[in-house]
């Protein structure tokens, strides 16, 4: 094996081992985004529930 093969070798090692870790990146984010959105719709659930309530008599 001549120096060429090698470092072609030792170039898409890397490169797969960097794909992994930006693919496995992306994949925890899109996770928090999700938790993120189901968050904010209880909040905005909450928030409407409490525009909803309102005084039979003014204070």
């Amino acid at each position: 094996m001549n120096w060429t093969g090698l470092a072609l070798f030792i170039q898409l090692f890397f490169g797969i081992i960097i794909g992994l870790y930006f693919l496995n990146l992306l994949k925890g984010q899109r996770t928090q985004k999700v938790s993120i959105d189901r968050d904010s719709r209880k909040e905005m659930d909450q928030l409407r529930k409490m525009r909803s309530i309102s005084l039979t008599e003014p204070l």
